[in-house]
């Protein structure tokens, strides 16, 4: 068995390199890099597949009334037409954004007031 014998300045780098490494490992693999990077594929996705122009165009034109059986229809007319890649790129999008979540304010519950 061979014994190495490192200098001090060699032996820093050696552990600082390790350190650098499993920190970029943290950073790539942590579960708000994942929600990035799958929020970012779905959006090119979703913007190579669908004209986002002719949906706004469209989506104007409907009033306001009409709108969840707008959507509803057009989901439907879209799964009846093999365009499952779309839909599945439209879920992706709106999960991913859904689970960045939005700021809340924090919750304070009401002060009761006990009887004796």
């Amino acid at each position: 068995m061979e014994v190495r014998l490192l200098d001090t300045k060699q032996l820093h780098r050696l552990i600082m390199r390790r350190i650098w490494y499993s920190y970029l490992l943290t950073l790539v693999f942590s579960f708000a890099t994942l929600r990035g990077f799958l929020l970012g594929a779905s959006t090119v996705l979703l913007f190579s597949l669908v004209s986002v122009a002719s949906i706004i165009r469209n989506f104007l034109t409907v009033k306001v009334g009409e709108v969840p059986n707008y959507l509803q229809e057009v989901f439907v007319l879209a799964f009846l037409s093999g365009e499952f890649l779309t839909l599945a790129s439209v879920g992706i999008f709106i999960f991913s954004l859904l689970s960045l979540g939005l700021p809340r304010r924090p919750f304070v519950p009401f002060k009761t007031h006990q009887s004796a």
